[in-house]
């Protein structure tokens, strides 16, 4: 019999690579997704559907009481928790969606009696401050990576046997971040913020759908793990990368100052939520 595994913000970048790599890997991948998510990337026939309501305890409670009613009082053998906003308005929008979603589902799952063999949650390198490649503190210095933090700690302090994993910027097919730098480059502009050096380092999407299904199994339980390729680039370094693979030989650099892009990014993220 196949071992069930709930992926929450399954139609999203990392989120429906997680279903494509489950599905692969042999499980009964639960997309948990809202009504009004898109399933563009999620067509294969084998994928299940749940509504959670991750915003509303009470309404998510129904939700998940139903559907193990409907399997003979079994929920879900895995949960891999990636829903969440990178983008919002204000640090309450970010714990709406970063903390309190993963607070009600892994209070649900406990006060249900389904805890899950193991539960995974997507967490974020910005989680804490970092220097050197390695954890320097605990008040991370966004509202993004507080809301993280705060998401990590209500989990471990319900599921303590539950796994953290931090994955760096990631990247891949879908991922549109990066994608805007790559396109702006083989225009031969090449557009940089703040004038302090800056340090980046990354994951391949596949990469990191393979080391969070290792965790399932293999992972060690109330353990956090830091996810990168191991490498550390600078700016001028990434920027020269995608460069040489792209065969653009002239490129214009344009520095910015930091605190106007940040404004703007502030401005144009409002509404706007990634799951």
């Amino acid at each position: 019999m196949k071992q069930s595994l709930l992926i929450t913000g399954a139609s999203g970048f990392v989120g429906s690579h997680l279903v494509e790599a489950a599905l692969s890997s042999g499980y009964e991948v639960w997309a948990g997704m809202r009504p009004s998510s898109s399933r563009r990337w999620l067509t294969d026939e084998r994928i299940h559907f749940i509504t959670l309501s991750l915003d509303n305890a009470n309404r998510l409670k129904e939700e998940i009481h139903a559907f193990a009613a409907s399997r003979g009082g079994q929920a879900w053998t895995f949960v891999i928790h990636a829903a969440g906003a990178t983008k919002a308005p204000s640090e309450a929008a970010f714990m709406q969606a970063n903390h309190l979603s993963t607070l009600h589902l892994a209070q649900t799952l406990a006060d249900l009696h389904l805890e899950p063999q193991r539960f995974i949650l997507m967490s974020s390198l910005s989680a804490v401050p970092m220097k050197d490649g390695h954890p320097c503190g605990t008040i991370a210095p966004t509202a993004y990576g507080r809301s993280k933090y705060q998401a990590e700690q209500s989990l471990l302090s319900i599921l303590p046997d539950s796994i953290i994993l931090r994955p760096t910027g990631v990247y891949g097919p879908r991922e549109k971040d990066y994608f805007l730098m790559a396109k702006s480059i083989k225009r031969h502009f090449d557009f940089a913020v703040g004038f302090k050096p800056q340090q980046i380092t990354f994951i391949y999407v596949s990469d990191l759908c393979q080391a969070t299904l290792h965790a399932l199994t293999a992972g060690v339980p109330g353990h956090v793990y830091q996810l990168s390729d191991g490498l550390t680039y600078s700016s001028r370094q990434f920027s020269l990368l995608l460069q040489k693979e792209m065969g653009i030989r002239r490129v214009m650099r344009i520095t910015a100052p930091l605190q106007p892009r940040l404004s703007a990014a502030a401005w144009s993220s409002r509404n706007r939520r990634v799951v």
